[in-house]
């Protein structure tokens, strides 16, 4: 409904191009006078500790777009058969971003029996916005700040999080805390379902556009001037 909002406004689609196969990034710019990068970040960070290839381990994205298609009207064979649904289940969501509030809430939402949130810092130096937390605890999602996972248990499928009390010790190079596990601390905690909100990384743009020469950050993410919003190609921005 919002590409058709788009194209009637005037925007022209080509779906299923791949830039930098069959549509030369080069080509793009000689054919345009601007060329606007917006392909987000979506490359999801990995939960690395023993277990987490059992089932009902979910990546965070594939657990919104589902609710979201869900809402729409559209058939979702993967919510309909209970995977990516949290009704009835024991959630745990791993994460302390904006993702994972959106996780929570939305578990909440769809009638789930308990929402548990692991984040290894603590509410003060969470990376995702104070209000987004605060609207989270009012719908029913229960944090658990300085944790963190250490295993994920079960025969099949997940089962519960083996989970360990983190402190954060003194701030680094960066001006961070990072957080240190405490030896013996260890817990479980009950779950159906893992929502693994992570965060994410820059995919390698320059490979995939045939591109070399375009700069980025230390990220991954396109070096732009804030002033311009332009990349150090002539024409080139990115949002």
């Amino acid at each position: 409904r919002r590409a058709d909002l788009l194209e009637r406004a005037g925007v022209i689609f080509h779906r299923g191009a791949d830039v930098g196969g069959e549509v030369g990034f080069d080509e793009l710019r000689e054919k345009h006078d601007a060329v606007l990068v917006a392909t987000g970040v979506y490359k999801a960070h990995e939960l690395a500790v023993p277990g987490v290839g059992l089932g009902n381990i979910v990546q965070a994205l594939d657990y919104l777009v589902a609710s979201n298609r869900k809402g729409l009207g559209d058939s979702v064979p993967t919510f309909d058969d209970g995977t990516l649904n949290a009704e009835g289940k024991r959630i745990v969501v791993i994460g302390g971003g904006d993702t994972a509030m959106d996780c929570g809430r939305t578990a909440v939402r769809q009638g789930a029996t308990a929402v548990r949130c692991l984040y290894r810092r603590d509410r003060a130096n969470m990376p995702g916005s104070q209000r987004e937390v605060r609207h989270a605890e009012e719908e029913g999602v229960d944090f658990v700040w300085l944790s963190q996972p250490e295993a994920v248990l079960g025969d099949r499928t997940v089962s519960a999080v083996r989970t360990l009390r983190t402190h954060l010790a003194v701030a680094d190079a960066s001006g961070r805390q990072p957080p240190v596990p405490i030896d013996g601390s260890q817990f479980n905690v009950d779950a159906d379902l893992v929502i693994k909100a992570l965060g994410f990384e820059a995919e390698d743009l320059r490979s995939l556009f045939g591109c070399p020469e375009l700069a980025v950050t230390r990220r991954g993410t396109i070096r732009i001037d804030y002033q311009s919003m332009m990349t150090n190609l002539d024409g080139v921005f990115a949002a």
